[in-house]
């Protein structure tokens, strides 16, 4: 094994791997990293981008908040925007360390997502609060909707955590005098 120091990103799936189910200070600094690099991400493409180019990122947002999403298919309109965003960035760095990262994230995060409560409807404002910033190249908001949404993200990933953890709990029995 070798020292933190010389270690590369590819280290991250196997931490997150080493129990039945990710370590939850972890998770939260990946998604933190995470969050960074798609925030610096649709900036540059906002920055980039032409009319086209805003609204090709605004539907990559709509699905998100516009169809209340759920399980698999929220996942799947997720991935669909980090990595429009990042493609659109024209960053290439971002886009190298984010596809990294959430390769080695995603297939941990497995035994969680039965747990996470989808929140559609908070969510959904925060994503479109973000959608709204986009269209009007608003780049101070974008980032304050961003950040907004980006936490929670994280609280949301916090309270998934708490409803695994108690339903790994054994039931208490209640012994009843007969």
């Amino acid at each position: 094994v070798a020292p933190v120091n010389e270690a590369s990103l590819d280290v991250i799936g196997h931490l997150l791997a080493l129990d039945n189910y990710p370590d939850r200070e972890l998770v939260d600094q990946i998604m933190v990293v995470l969050n960074t690099l798609v925030q610096t991400a649709v900036v540059a493409a906002v920055r980039r981008a032409d009319d086209d180019g805003i609204e090709h990122l605004r539907g990559l947002l709509r699905p998100i908040w516009a169809n209340k999403l759920q399980g698999e298919a929220y996942f799947e309109a997720q991935s669909n925007m980090f990595e429009g965003i990042m493609t659109a960035s024209g960053n290439l760095p971002v886009q190298l360390i984010a596809r990294s990262l959430l390769a080695q994230f995603r297939p941990q995060m497995t035994a969680l997502k039965d747990f996470m409560d989808p929140q559609s409807g908070t969510h959904g404002e925060l994503a479109r609060k973000v959608d709204q910033a986009i269209g009007s190249r608003d780049l101070d908001t974008l980032t304050a909707s961003f950040n907004d949404l980006s936490n929670f993200h994280r609280e949301r990933m916090q309270r998934t955590f708490d409803a695994f953890e108690a339903a790994q709990q054994p039931a208490s029995l209640e012994v009843s005098a007969s």
